[in-house]
């Protein structure tokens, strides 16, 4: 395999609390909270891809807060989470946090009564079940964020819908709250060993049968998934070879093709490249210098 495998035995979640639009400024109290459930979160979906696929070695997903007020941090494999706090006027909208995610950096605007409500716990079973309720409700939001920075897309059912109850039995539960899809694509990005040197692939496309061939050379196909407006649709293949062959769908059912391959790279096709026998559109992987994501939020 060409350049071989790189080991990436951690992936850290850095998280920063710049000044609010109005001022509004974390202390460390409410940092504090963040800190419990970014930590619990990332276990929560450690677990949950172990789960999952216990036979692939993942990276560690662990968090680090930083008291700067600035998102200028350099790092090499991660990502970079930017919280906002911001004064809400006691909207208790549950859809109320705003939250985006491009590339490896995410941010969130949380309305200030909501973490004010949480209280400052040492363990998770000092909640009552209205303060794990809404724990899951912000432990919903950073997930879903992060599965975004780690290669997912929207879907119409689960946490990559949105707003999903994550609690069962008193506990905050993943299992059937993650599509397959998503589940899928993570895992293998997760992958504790990945290329060294980003993949390419070669296809062709046939506009008489629709076919389109993709070869993933000495690397192989991993996930292939058409997507419409950042959302997956009916058409993926999970892949198991070097080659893709599948009929390409109407124009109107599609606007992006995502190949990811083996050890979590992906690229992503236009409609318009894939027509026109044109490059990627971009590649990312999680060495240094991929090209961006989409914005996902």
């Amino acid at each position: 395999m060409t350049g071989g495998l790189i080991e990436k035995p951690t992936f850290l979640v850095h998280v920063v609390f710049p000044t609010g639009k109005n001022g509004e400024v974390a202390d460390a109290e409410t940092m504090c909270k963040f800190d419990t459930i970014f930590v619990a979160s990332l276990t929560y979906l450690k677990g949950y891809l172990k789960s999952y696929d216990s036979d692939t070695i993942h990276s560690d997903l662990y968090y680090s807060r930083h008291r700067v007020d600035t998102t200028e941090i350099t790092f090499e494999d991660g990502a970079l989470f930017s919280v906002y706090l911001e004064d809400s006027n006691g909207d208790d909208n549950q859809e109320s946090m705003v939250a985006k995610a491009v590339s490896n950096k995410a941010e969130i605007h949380v309305p200030k009564h909501k973490i004010d409500q949480l209280p400052v716990v040492q363990s998770l079973h000092e909640y009552s079940d209205a303060d794990r309720e809404l724990f899951g409700w912000f432990a919903n939001h950073i997930i879903h964020e992060v599965l975004h920075i780690l290669g997912a897309y929207h879907h119409n059912e689960g946490i990559m819908s949105g707003y999903v109850d994550l609690i069962e039995n008193g506990r905050v539960c993943l299992v059937n709250r993650i599509d397959d899809i998503t589940t899928r694509i993570v895992s293998e990005v997760l992958s504790a060993n990945i290329l060294a040197t980003p993949p390419v692939a070669d296809y062709h496309f046939n506009k008489e049968t629709r076919c389109l061939t993709i070869n993933g050379g000495e690397v192989g196909l991993f996930t292939v998934v058409f997507l419409k407006e950042a959302r997956y649709t009916k058409w993926f293949y999970f892949c198991s070879d070097f080659t893709f062959c599948g009929i390409v769908p109407e124009d109107s059912e599609w606007d992006r093709i995502f190949v990811q391959f083996v050890h979590g790279a992906y690229i992503l096709f236009e409609k318009n490249n894939i027509y026109n026998s044109d490059p990627h559109v971009f590649a990312r992987s999680r060495l240094p210098g991929g090209s961006p994501h989409e914005d996902t939020s």
